[in-house]
């Protein structure tokens, strides 16, 4: 399944960022997007299956995504396959970001209290710090864009689904705080 996804998400990222309005290309422009699905794969993966093999799924789906983008670049440009070096910086990135992901998905539904509670809100959070490091570097001039809507709307809508029943408790709605405010400081400072 993880295959299958992986495969329709890159190309459909390629084929995104052709057909989008250029007001719309953030969705697909930083390729953050692709934690989504790898998130929820792992999160939504029968509780018989360990931490080991989430972070595996995780991974794989990271690097099919990243392998089809790029394989599909060079079928757009009627090129051979070469080794580029956006290839070793996806695989680089895919790696670290799938087992982060995976872990958080097997610990937002198979962790303790503190511990859930990081899980189901590290991607979430990730992307709200996303949004809220746009409306920072654009206070000067700021402007509710699509791009900042969708980000922290996103990012808040995700914590709420992947919550549950927790989304409302006040170590819950911390622990999502504190995690955005990382993210985007990261994003300010780091990225």
């Amino acid at each position: 399944m993880a295959i299958a996804i992986g495969i329709l998400v890159g190309v459909a990222t390629h084929i995104a960022e052709r057909f989008l309005p250029s007001n719309y290309q953030f969705i697909v422009a930083t390729k953050i997007v692709w934690l989504l699905p790898a998130f929820l794969i792992s999160f939504r993966l029968p509780y018989r299956y360990k931490l080991k093999e989430s972070i595996i799924i995780s991974i794989f789906f990271l690097l099919v995504c990243c392998f089809t983008y790029l394989l599909s670049e060079v079928v757009k440009n009627n090129g051979a396959f070469t080794f580029p070096e956006k290839f070793a910086h996806f695989l680089i990135i895919g790696l670290i970001a799938g087992a982060v992901t995976g872990a958080a998905a097997y610990y937002a539904k198979a962790g303790t209290k503190w511990i859930k509670y990081t899980g189901s809100s590290l991607v979430p959070a990730i992307f709200t710090g996303d949004g809220l490091d746009k409306v920072i570097t654009s206070l000067n001039h700021f402007q509710l864009t699509p791009e900042i809507l969708v980000k922290i709307a996103g990012g808040v809508i995700l914590y709420i689904a992947v919550s549950k029943h927790n989304k409302f408790k006040i170590r819950s709605i911390l622990t999502f705080t504190i995690l955005a405010v990382i993210a985007t400081l990261v994003y300010l400072y780091v990225i």
